[in-house]
């Protein structure tokens, strides 16, 4: 009787670890569907930009895209000038942020030479 105890609890123990894992997967699944750019998710929720440009900066050369395809892409921006493109991006990246986040496109000649997140 004492030999099926352990085993019992062994068992309770595996299904407890399971469900643990099974929890961490969905949660892992759930924060990369968050942060994982689409042009849907870009021009329907752009308060929530800050969440998903790292995926947008490492999924497309952005370097080298002309103004038009920048404008394809991201739809209209924020401000634009003859040399830069900005997109709102909206509340910095981090916990309890009050700061803003915003993407700098720079462009010579119509054609995006450099970027970068401005936080103000």
């Amino acid at each position: 009787m004492d030999a099926k105890k352990p085993d019992s609890a062994m068992t309770i123990n595996l299904r407890a670890l399971r469900v643990a894992l099974i929890i961490a997967a969905v949660y892992l699944a759930i924060f990369h569907y968050q942060h994982t750019f689409t042009v849907w998710r870009w021009e329907n929720n752009p308060h929530q930009r800050s969440a998903i440009v790292d995926s947008l900066l490492s999924r497309y050369d952005i370097v080298g895209m002309s103004r038009d395809e920048i404008l394809s892409l991201l739809g209209s921006c924020d401000y634009s000038d003859e040399s830069h493109l900005c997109y709102s991006l909206g509340s910095a990246r981090g916990w309890l942020s009050i700061d803003l986040e915003q993407l700098e496109l720079h462009l010579k000649d119509g054609i995006v030479t450099d970027y970068s997140i401005i936080r103000y």
